[in-house]
């Protein structure tokens, strides 16, 4: 996560003095649009401050819930979304092509002989599981109705 140079001087500003995190300005707490229509009308410039230092906090907030890489920017985090999509895509790519072949040659498909012809992790195989049943039923249904044929 990381918080621009007004995210951080308003931050630190608001761990100094708590007093900003509940306005003693009790109007101040509960603005609706008419409020601040009012405000604006007479002149009051620090409600501009008060309504920036909230924006403030919101963006703060929502980085900080966010954020699952410490230190990552918005940017980064998309990047490395991206790059998990890419590489699930990728392993359930691989998984299929190989159920397919296990499929033709009617092997028997687990996760552990799918993990070894695949050379991919025992628990990376593991989250497909349902696509592996799947197809191992298939191939069983195929092999029985074969056969009650001969």
């Amino acid at each position: 996560m990381k918080l621009e140079n007004e995210e951080k001087n308003y931050l630190n500003e608001l761990l100094r003095n708590q007093i900003n995190l509940i306005n003693a300005d009790l109007e101040q707490n509960d603005l609706d649009e008419d409020k601040i229509k009012k405000m604006i009308d007479e002149g009051n410039y620090e409600l501009e401050e008060v309504i920036n230092k909230r924006n403030s906090f919101i963006k703060i907030l929502n980085k900080v819930s966010v954020s699952t890489t410490p230190g990552a920017s918005s940017k980064q985090m998309t990047q490395l979304f991206n790059t998990a999509n890419k590489r699930t895509k990728n392993s359930e790519e691989k998984i299929l092509k190989i159920l397919d072949y296990m499929y033709t040659y009617d092997l028997k498909m687990t996760i552990s002989t799918v993990s070894t012809e695949t050379k991919m992790s025992y628990n990376t195989i593991k989250k497909f599981k349902t696509i592996i049943d799947k197809k191992e039923s298939q191939r069983l249904l195929l092999k029985e109705i074969i056969k009650k044929v001969s």
